[in-house]
């Protein structure tokens, strides 16, 4: 269970900025690794302060009005809903997101073009995807993702690449 890194957690904040109030899917154990200046810097200091010591993404999307539902093939924490990306994904859950975060799920599904597309199924017109997956790990979910798969996976499903950046610590 990789989780929430500190740069993706900047990019949750950006795309939180930028939607307004939102209806958030996270996908896979939304644990963050982080510290209270990644924190402070996503999110500004009353979140820092009001989630602190864990830094919970949930509790920083809840503290900051924002509405999400976990989804995962496996129940974690018990507030998971099942789903398996490497199937269609079902109907009522079509463009039913302003923001879809993956926590590293997309290296762990087999058929990783059905995942890239539920992922950009799941949110609405002009909302945001946000994933982050290992480059170089041995034996870590099913592939070593390349940071090209991002760029195509997403752009074959019709969207623009806000940003794309390689983390090497």
């Amino acid at each position: 269970m990789m989780g929430v890194l500190r740069q993706h957690l900047i990019r949750i904040g950006q795309g939180l900025d930028e939607l307004g109030q939102s209806q958030a899917a996270v996908i896979g154990f939304p644990n963050t690794h982080t510290d209270a200046d990644h924190v402070t810097r996503a999110f500004g200091t009353d979140a820092e302060q009001a989630c602190a010591p864990d830094y919970n993404l949930l509790r920083i999307l809840q503290h900051l009005g924002h509405h999400y539902r976990v989804f995962d093939v496996n129940q974690h924490t018990g507030i998971e809903e099942h789903i398996d990306l490497n199937d269609p994904l079902p109907a009522d859950l079509q463009g039913s997101f302003d923001l879809v975060i993956d926590s590293s799920c997309l290296e762990h599904c087999f058929n990783v073009a059905q995942a890239f597309r539920n992922l950009c199924d799941m949110v609405r017109v002009g909302g945001w995807v946000t994933t982050v997956a290992p480059v170089y790990i041995f034996n870590h979910g099913y592939y070593n993702i390349n940071p090209i798969m991002h760029q195509d996976g997403f752009e074959a499903n019709g969207f623009d690449i806000v940003s794309q950046e390689l983390i090497t610590n």
